[in-house]
């Protein structure tokens, strides 16, 4: 199993703001939440809801920004 950096959820929401801004040019992105993640992939966190709304299109074309952070940085538990 792979040892990452535990960040707390407020750390990771932040770190995927900015990543999703600077992949994506979308400057009015708000904010980003995680949750949990329970599947089948080796992360721990996903993100849940980012806003204001953001177009799928753009949203997909940024999944390799997050899918880099849930590599490194695994969700601090509670």
């Amino acid at each position: 199993m792979v040892q990452r950096q535990q960040r707390s959820q407020s750390e990771l929401e932040e770190l995927c703001l900015m990543a999703l801004q600077a992949r994506l040019g979308v400057h009015h992105l708000r904010y980003v939440r995680i949750r949990p993640y329970f599947g089948p992939e080796a992360w721990t966190w996903e993100v849940g809801e980012v806003g204001p709304a953001v177009p799928g299109r753009e949203l997909s074309g940024a999944s390799d920004a997050v899918r880099a952070l849930q590599q490194n940085f695994d969700l601090k538990p509670n």
